[in-house]
């Protein structure tokens, strides 16, 4: 009997003692101002116009010289391997803690409907569960996980090796009382070093490299399409310069195209392709085919908000 009253002991303070890692993990995440989605719920932004995408934009554009050509104030909550259902949630995050933007840029391209690139990053979202939006998405795009998060701590042991080293930086912003990130406008320029690399053009698209359609990610785009319908946010689609001879690997890539200005049109959202600019023709200016390296991305950034002034603003 006793010894049974000690294992019952040993069990109950365990779950004690996960629950409350899982509290300070928790709050430690959200004070990391660094995560976007810890930063757009804690700090009013309220950005006029507001950038999202995967890596390619949070790379390039530069809501300081976006501005320069818009007169508006803009703020870059794309991320670095996310795919669309990832862009919902962060835009979702903002809107709950700040007022929706005047215009929505969203970088579009046939890499956004292929599940071969870009992921739901799961782990991001381990702090907002319990938001009945944040469960839903998680539920359908990573279903094991959600089955898991409902234990203790689990919501991030799953993923420790991706959070650990954030939940650090939280402890530290705290003590520090920081309430601004390292980026703070979200832009995160590229190394000055990058220069072309081989090896990353050619793993990027093997030769005649066809794209594949999901629906599950066209089904997120109408999500993005229809919040942005419910909060009067005018939506653009964009996709900047891709190194020129790169297309002639992606024998589909008109049909997907093609695809994307058909929603745009039913829609009736502008859809804004750069891939004809003269940049696009060097391949010195890309890190692989489809992010440029500073200067490039500068002279793209410039020519971008200067079309937005003048035809789409």
């Amino acid at each position: 009997m006793r010894l049974t009253k000690r294992f019952l002991f040993a069990i109950l303070f365990l779950l004690i003692s996960l629950k409350g890692l899982e509290l300070l993990y928790g709050f430690f995440l959200l004070e990391n101002r660094n995560i976007k989605s810890a930063y757009v719920s804690k700090e009013k932004i309220n950005a006029e116009v507001l950038i999202l995408g995967p890596c390619v934009p949070v790379w390039m554009i530069s809501p300081t010289i976006l501005d320069k050509h818009t007169g508006l104030k803009s703020f870059n909550l794309a991320q670095s391997h996310s795919d669309l259902a990832d862009n919902f949630l962060h835009l979702h995050l903002y809107l709950k803690n700040n007022l929706p933007p005047k215009y929505l840029l969203l970088y579009i391209s046939p890499e956004s409907f292929d599940i071969r690139y870009n992921e739901f990053n799961t782990y991001r979202f381990a702090s907002f569960l319990g938001d009945t939006v944040v469960n839903d998405i998680i539920k359908k795009q990573d279903p094991e996980y959600y089955k898991w998060s409902g234990f203790p701590f689990m919501a991030y042991a799953y993923y420790s090796n991706k959070i650990n080293f954030n939940v650090l930086q939280g402890v530290k912003h705290f003590a520090s009382g920081k309430n601004k990130a390292y980026f703070e406008d979200g832009f995160e320029p590229p190394f000055e070093i990058w220069k072309s690399d081989s090896q990353a053009f050619t793993e990027s698209y093997p030769k005649n490299q066809n794209f594949i359609w999901s629906s599950n990610r066209e089904g997120y785009l109408n999500k993005i399409i229809q919040i942005c319908k419910t909060f009067n946010i005018k939506l653009i689609l964009f996709e900047s310069p891709i190194y020129s001879q790169s297309a002639k690997f992606q024998p589909n890539r008109s049909v997907f195209i093609n695809r994307i200005k058909e929603i745009s049109n039913y829609n009736k959202i502008e859809y804004l392709n750069f891939d004809t600019m003269l940049i696009s023709n060097d391949k010195d200016n890309f890190k692989t085919t489809i992010n440029l390296n500073k200067k490039a991305s500068e002279e793209f950034t410039e020519t971008f908000g200067k079309y937005l002034k003048k035809h789409a603003f």
